[in-house]
């Protein structure tokens, strides 16, 4: 299971690479906000459990997993890279709920139209 899940690392890395190097190559980095997250907490399925057994805690230390009511199944990381809008380094919480479905049109670093999408 370990090398399973250092391979899905691998590809995962590769893939972001990808983006970031191709939104770089065609000039879109200053205007392009990167947000790079998950869905929901780790699962408690026989992957999940195996990687407990050899001491992965794939929620940290929240209570919970993926499909319950505990911050362990829905809280979950985000990164947000947009050079010169958002500082490295910052840390903040996020409500994600309210950004789904909502497409954000930006103007000078400023948010030009809302569109909610249905």
């Amino acid at each position: 299971m370990p090398a399973i899940m250092g391979d899905l690392i691998n590809e995962l890395d590769w893939m972001v690479s990808e983006v970031t190097k191709t939104r770089d190559e065609e000039g879109l980095t200053d205007n392009t906000l990167l947000i790079f997250t998950s869905d929901n907490g780790g699962m408690l399925n026989q992957g999940g459990q195996h990687a407990l057994e050899l001491g992965h805690r794939q929620n940290g230390n929240l209570l919970g997993f993926k499909f319950d009511a505990w911050e362990g199944g829905h809280r979950v990381p985000c990164i947000v890279r947009w050079p010169g809008k958002v500082k490295a380094g910052n840390v903040f919480l996020l409500q994600w709920l309210p950004w789904w479905g909502i497409n954000l049109r930006m103007e000078r670093g400023r948010i030009a139209t809302v569109q909610c999408l249905q």
